[in-house]
């Protein structure tokens, strides 16, 4: 994962759910989200929803 290694910008759009869910699930997994809390408060919106 290029987070890990070090990418701290990436040029995307903020509207696609898909892209969103997977940046704010590599940052629980990468233990950049304390407690897990944007991660939590993304699931209870049902962002993770497959479509």
């Amino acid at each position: 994962m290029c987070m890990e290694a070090g990418l701290d910008s990436l040029i995307m759009d903020p509207n696609d759910d898909r892209l969103m869910a997977l940046i704010i699930g590599a940052q629980a997994l990468l233990n950049k989200d304390p407690y897990c809390a944007r991660y939590l408060k993304a699931f209870r919106q049902n962002m993770f929803e497959v479509k």
